[in-house]
C-alpha cells in the first residue's frame, strides 16, 4: 500500500492553525490618553460614566483622568504633551490662537453656566444690578465663574472694587467666607448649592436663567495631535457621546455612578445635582459645539479683554468628530 505524505505547505499551515486556537488570536493592544480635568466635580458626569461604565476601553482606549486645579492650567498640560486632551474653558483655546499657540476644541461637555449664588442674609438679588455695595465669592480668576461674574458686573455699570468687590477662592472652599459672616453670596456649583441651602443659606441667583446655552466646559486638544490621530480623536469624542445617551436614557444609574465616584459627598446632594443637571440641560444631548453658544464664551472674553477679537469659529472648533456619532 502506497503511503501518501502531506506536502510541508500544508503542514505548516495546519500548525499554524492549531497555534492559533491554542494560544489565541492575538489582541490589539489598547491606546493610552491622558485627559486632564480641572478637577473632581459631580458636573464632570459625563468623563466618569465614559471611564466606569467602560465607554472608552470599547473604543480601545486606556484612559488616565488627572486634575490640574485650574481650566487654564488643563489646557496647559495638553500644550506641553503632559495629556492629550483638557476638559475645561475651552475659550482657553482661541487664547491659546491669539498668541499663535495651538489649540482646537472638539466637543462640548456643559452647555450652560452651572453656578448659583447662595446667601445666609436677608438679601435680593433679581438682577446684577443688586450686585452693588456686596462682597460676592467666586473661584479664582480666570475661571469662569469669577469671568462671568466680572461680566455681569460691567454690563450693568458697576466698577469692580468700587461698587462691588469679589472675593477670591479656591475650590471647596468658597463657603467660608460666607458662613463666617465677611461674604454677602457665594457664587457656586452644584453640589455644594445644596450643601449651602442644606445648612441654612438660600439660592438668591441662577446663572444658567440669566446667560442660557454657552459653551462653558469642553473637550480640547492640538491641532498637531488631531492631524496626527484623528481615529483616536474620534474614539474619545465617541466614548462621550455614548455617556451622554447614558445619562439622558439611565439617569438613576448615572446618579449612582456619581455616588460611587464621590462617596463622601451626601447622596441625596447628587441625586439632586444629577437630576438638576439634566432637567436644566446642563449637559447637552450632542457633543457638537453650537456656534452661537460659543459665540457667547467668547464674546465674554473678548469684552473683559482677555482675548482681543473673536476669531474665526472653524480655527478654534472642529466639530467633525461630534458629526461623526450616533
Amino acid at each position: 500500500m502506497k503511503k501518501y505524505i502531506l506536502p510541508s505547505v500544508i503542514i505548516v499551515v495546519i500548525i499554524a492553525v492549531v497555534l492559533s486556537i491554542l494560544l489565541g488570536t492575538p489582541q490589539k493592544k489598547n491606546t493610552d490618553i491622558t485627559i486632564s480635568q480641572v478637577g473632581d466635580f459631580v458636573l464632570y458626569l459625563p468623563l466618569y460614566v465614559a471611564q466606569d461604565k467602560g465607554f472608552f476601553q470599547e473604543q480601545g482606549l486606556n484612559v488616565t483622568i488627572v486634575s490640574s486645579g485650574g481650566d487654564d492650567k488643563a489646557f496647559a498640560s495638553v500644550i506641553s504633551g503632559q495629556a492629550q486632551f483638557a476638559q475645561g474653558d475651552p475659550v482657553f483655546v482661541a487664547i491659546s490662537k491669539e498668541k499663535g499657540g495651538p489649540g482646537k476644541a472638539v466637543g462640548v461637555i456643559v452647555n450652560k453656566a452651572p453656578f448659583w449664588m447662595v446667601s445666609t442674609k436677608n438679601i435680593t438679588i433679581s438682577t446684577p444690578k443688586d450686585f452693588k455695595g456686596k462682597k460676592i465669592v467666586t473661584y479664582l480668576a480666570p475661571s469662569t465663574a469669577y469671568t462671568l461674574t466680572v461680566k455681569l458686573g460691567d454690563n450693568n455699570g458697576l466698577k469692580l472694587g468700587q461698587d462691588y468687590n469679589i472675593i477670591q477662592s479656591q475650590f471647596g472652599s468658597e463657603l467660608g467666607p460666607l458662613f463666617s459672616g465677611e461674604a454677602d453670596a457665594t457664587l457656586t456649583i452644584p453640589p455644594t448649592v445644596q450643601e449651602a441651602v442644606d445648612k441654612g443659606a438660600k439660592i438668591v441667583y441662577s446663572y444658567p436663567n440669566e446667560f442660557g446655552d454657552m459653551t462653558v466646559t469642553g473637550l480640547t486638544t492640538t491641532d498637531e495631535y488631531i492631524k496626527n490621530n484623528p481615529e483616536v480623536v474620534q474614539k474619545v469624542v465617541t466614548a462621550y457621546q455614548n455617556a451622554l445617551n447614558y445619562i439622558y436614557a439611565n439617569p438613576d444609574e448615572a446618579t449612582q455612578i456619581a455616588i460611587n465616584r464621590f462617596p463622601n459627598l451626601n447622596k441625596v446632594s447628587v441625586k439632586d445635582t444629577v437630576y438638576l443637571a439634566i432637567n436644566e440641560s446642563v449637559w447637552p444631548r450632542r457633543m457638537e459645539i453650537n456656534h452661537d453658544a460659543w459665540d457667547k464664551a467668547i464674546q465674554i472674553r473678548v469684552s473683559i479683554g482677555d482675548i482681543k477679537t473673536a476669531p474665526q469659529f472653524t480655527d478654534v472648533v472642529d466639530n467633525s468628530f461630534a458629526n461623526n456619532t450616533k
